[in-house]
């Protein structure tokens, strides 16, 4: 399953970067990898939520963008499809600082990995993948919107 995410991240590298989709040296994108590592949530929670750490309850995983460090939680198991989607979510997060694009908001980011997180659970039939990740529309919504919500 690591190896599954890893490739695909090498392919989303090859997209951002607007090359085709030749063969990957994984020599070669070792250096672009995000260096990952487990973190308790006290940590996690002063990264993600500076200032208000007991308004991160829940994480699961967080990007440092600064650093380019994906933080998971310990006991993170890469062989279920939950985790490994949380993984890809925050993979999404790195290739979009590699890519250098800009986002409206820092809200907009999670758009995409959201995105594409649901689709990889989709994809491996967990479920209904809101379910499983434990969320629902309306936290989407808000956690993805750049305005604020009354």
């Amino acid at each position: 399953m690591l190896r599954f995410l890893v490739a695909l991240l090498a392919l989303a590298f090859i997209v951002a970067a607007g090359a085709s989709c030749a063969p990957v040296d994984e020599v070669a994108i070792r250096p672009l990898m995000p260096e990952v590592r487990y973190a308790g949530h006290e940590e996690m929670a002063a990264l993600s939520c500076p200032g208000d750490e007991k308004a991160c309850g829940g994480l699961q995983a967080v990007y440092d963008t600064r650093n380019r460090v994906v933080y998971l939680r310990r006991g993170f198991d890469p062989s279920d499809p939950v985790d490994a989607a949380t993984l890809l979510h925050e993979f999404v997060h790195h290739v979009q600082v590699l890519s250098g694009r800009e986002f409206e908001c820092p809200q907009a980011r999670e758009k995409e990995a959201y995105a594409v997180q649901r689709a990889y659970l989709a994809a491996s039939g967990v479920g209904d993948p809101l379910k499983v990740m434990g969320v629902n529309e309306l936290f989407l919504l808000t956690v993805t919107s750049c305005q604020v919500l009354p």
